[in-house]
């Protein structure tokens, strides 16, 4: 009978990488509602720290941070507050008051965007882990994604200019 080869594993713990706080030139990579076990909706902001720019460690290039806005049944409808932070971010006159009509325009406006985000995670008292997110707008050009051509406020249909057609 031929002898089977034998196998050594070791019981190594594998150290867990994590972004480290800090600035991160991001692009909202996507945004998908979800619901917990227990029954509450939340959308997962899912962050992926860019790679064309220089101020973001080459080591994080394409990294994902997840952000989550949450759904307040008081109000019925997501967490105004973060939704207006993340929306003001990523548009370039952000001093005029705008209105959006229903999440699924909110996340098609945010879906794909760029903006910079102060990160930071911490453990409380209770060692549990928070993380801290602040949204600002990017400190660089951004000439391929107009944000605030994607819809018109009279029936949020996708704008479609010359600019936008391949040909």
């Amino acid at each position: 009978m031929e002898e089977l080869e034998q196998y050594v594993i070791e019981n190594k713990v594998k150290e867990k990488r994590e972004v480290p706080n800090g600035d991160y030139e991001v692009v909202i990579f996507g945004l998908n509602p979800q619901e917990t076990p227990s029954g509450y909706k939340k959308i997962d902001v899912d962050l992926q720290i860019r790679k064309d720019i220089p101020s973001n460690p080459i080591a994080y290039h394409n990294w994902h941070l997840h952000d989550t806005i949450w759904y307040n049944e008081e109000l019925g409808k997501y967490n105004p507050d973060k939704i207006s932070e993340l929306v003001n971010a990523i548009r370039k006159n952000n001093t005029e008051t705008i209105t959006i009509t229903g999440i699924e325009n909110v996340m098609k406006m945010l879906k794909g965007a760029y903006c910079k985000v102060k990160y930071k995670k911490s453990v409380d008292k209770n060692l549990k882990a928070k993380q801290y997110f602040d949204y600002e707008p990017t400190n660089y050009v951004v000439e391929d994604k107009e944000v605030e051509e994607h819809t018109t406020e009279e029936t949020h249909e996708e704008i479609v200019d010359d600019k936008d057609l391949w040909f």
